[in-house]
C-alpha cells in the first residue's frame, strides 16, 4: 500500500535528500492534503519537532482532523502522543523516544500503549547503513537495525523503517533487504527511502510491506494514481469496492479495475467496471447520481477497497439511497438537514427561526427535562429534543458531529 508523506518544516511541506539537503519546498499544504487525502492514509511528519528546532503542531493536528493520518516527529512524551490521537491521528509515529541505550525503550512504549492503545503506535526505526539513528537522523546509536526490530513484539502496531542513506535519492528499493526485515519483524512493516517508481510499490506489496513515499511524488517522478494501483492486490484484474457515506452507511458494492481507479483518483468522481456492459462506468453520468470521492481505503490484504463518498442522489437503480435497502436515520443525517435549514431557510422550518440565544436556552431547558424524565418513553422523547438542539448548536458553529465522536474516542 502506498502511504504519501507530508514532511513539515517552518510551516511548509519539504523533501530532503539524505535527511539534510533541501530539495523541494511547497507552501500550499491544503493542495497536498486534497491530493493525498483521497488515497488512504497519509504520513505527516514534524521535522522541526524531530530536530528540536520548533513545532508545526497546529498544521499536524489540522491535517489529522481532515484526513486519515499517521502522525509523528518529535513525539517524546505520552501527552504529545495522546494529543495527536485526540486530534484524529490513526497512528502515532515514535522515533527517538522509543530507543534506549540498549535497544527499544520498553517502559515508554508500554506507557504510551496504555494511554493511546498499542495498535496506534508505529515505531520509526531510522537507519543509516543498518545502524539506527535518532534525533532527526543526527545521532548514531550504534544499534543494529535488525536487533532493535526484533524487540518490538507486543509494543506497537507497526514499524516504519527508513533507509536514511537513500532518503530522497530515488535510487529504488532493495527487495531482498526489505524481505529480510519483513521476515524478522514481529509487527507490520512500512519502508521509506529511495522509492522511485510504481514498480517499487508493486514489489513491496508482493511481499506484504507498505511504502511511504515523498520525493518521487513531489517531483512527479511517480504518478500518484499509478502508485495507488501498484499498492493493491488485484485478482483477475478487478477489486471489490464497497462504497459508503461519510457516516459509514453502506451504499453499494461494485468492481474496480486499475483504469477505473485511476479515473476515480484523477476526476474525484467514482468510476467502476460494469460487468454487465464490460466497460468503464462513470457512476451517475446518465442519472446525475454521481458520487464525489472523499477517501479510498484498502483492507488489510489490499484486495478490497472502501470508498467514502458524498452522493449526489440515490446509489441504487431502484431509486433507494442504498442497494441494501433504505438507510437508517443517523445523527449525521440530522446535522446535514439542520445545517441546510440554517444556511437556506424555508417557510415553516422551526430550525430556521432559532436565534443563537434561543438555541442555548432550549438546550438548557431540554437537558433539565431529560434529567427529570418520568419514564422510559418520556426519557426517549426528551433525549431526542436534547439531541436536536445540541445538533443545531454544533451546526451553527460548523462543527461536525464526527468531532464529538472523535473526542469521546480519545477519552476512551
Amino acid at each position: 500500500m502506498l502511504i504519501p508523506s507530508i514532511d513539515l518544516m517552518n510551516n511548509r511541506a519539504v523533501q530532503l535528500e539524505n535527511g539534510d539537503r533541501l530539495v523541494v519546498e511547497q507552501n500550499d499544504i491544503d493542495a497536498l492534503a486534497d491530493r493525498f487525502g483521497r488515497c488512504g492514509e497519509t504520513a505527516v511528519i514534524d521535522l522541526d519537532a524531530a530536530l528540536g528546532k520548533g513545532s508545526n503542531r497546529p498544521i499536524i493536528e489540522a491535517l489529522c482532523r481532515r484526513m486519515p493520518c499517521r502522525a509523528g516527529g518529535g513525539v517524546r512524551d505520552v501527552d504529545t502522543g495522546k494529543q495527536l490521537v485526540r486530534a484524529g491521528a490513526e497512528q502515532v509515529i515514535v522515533g527517538t523516544a522509543a530507543i534506549s541505550n540498549t535497544g527499544i525503550n520498553r517502559a515508554f512504549l508500554t506507557q504510551l500503549g496504555e494511554t493511546v492503545g498499542t495498535a496506534r503506535i508505529q515505531v520509526a526505526l531510522d537507519s543509516r547503513n543498518n545502524t539506527v539513528v535518532t534525533g532527526g537522523w543526527k545521532q548514531d546509536t550504534g544499534l543494529g537495525l535488525e536487533t532493535v526490530l526484533k524487540q518490538l513484539d507486543g509494543l506497537c502496531g507497526g514499524v516504519l523503517a527508513t533507509f536514511v542513506e537513500d532518503e530522497g535519492c530515488m535510487t529504488g528499493l532493495n527487495t531482498e533487504r526489505v524481505q529480510a526485515l519483513k521476515d524478522i519483524s514481529p509487527v507490520p512493516v512500512t519502508v521509506a527511502g529511495g522509492v522511485r517508481s510504481a514498480r517499487d510499490i508493486a514489489a513491496m506489496t508482493a511481499i506484504g510491506v507498505d511504502v511511504q513515499v515523498g520525493m518521487a511524488l513531489y517531483t512527479d517522478t511517480m504518478d500518484l494514481a499509478d502508485g495507488v494501483v501498484a499498492g493493491l492486490n488485484w485478482k483477475d484484474g478487478m477489486i471489490p469496492t464497497i462504497t459508503c457515506r461519510p457516516d459509514g452507511r453502506v451504499l453499494m458494492m461494485a468492481m474496480s479495475t486499475p483504469d477505473s481507479l485511476k479515473r476515480t483518483l484523477e476526476t474525484g468522481d467514482m468510476w467502476y467496471w460494469s460487468r454487465s456492459r464490460q466497460e468503464l462506468w462513470h457512476k451517475g453520468a446518465t442519472s446525475g447520481n454521481t458520487q464525489r470521492l472523499i477517501n479510498l481505503r484498502p483492507d488489510c490484504d489490499g484486495d478490497t477497497l472502501l470508498a467514502t463518498v458524498v452522493p449526489a442522489g440515490p446509489a441504487c437503480h431502484t431509486g433507494r439511497d442504498s442497494c441494501f435497502g433504505s438507510l437508517p436515520f443517523s445523527i449525521e443525517q440530522l446535522q446535514h438537514i439542520v445545517s441546510d435549514r440554517l444556511a437556506h431557510p424555508v417557510d415553516g422550518s422551526y430550525t430556521a427561526t432559532l436565534t443563537a440565544n434561543r438555541m442555548r436556552q432550549k438546550l438548557i431547558e431540554e437537558a433539565g427535562e431529560t434529567a427529570l424524565a418520568r419514564d422510559n418513553d418520556n426519557l426517549v422523547a426528551e433525549a431526542a429534543d436534547l439531541m436536536y438542539f445540541l445538533t443545531v448548536i454544533l451546526a451553527e458553529r460548523d462543527i461536525p458531529f464526527a468531532d464529538v465522536i472523535r473526542e469521546l474516542e480519545a477519552r476512551r
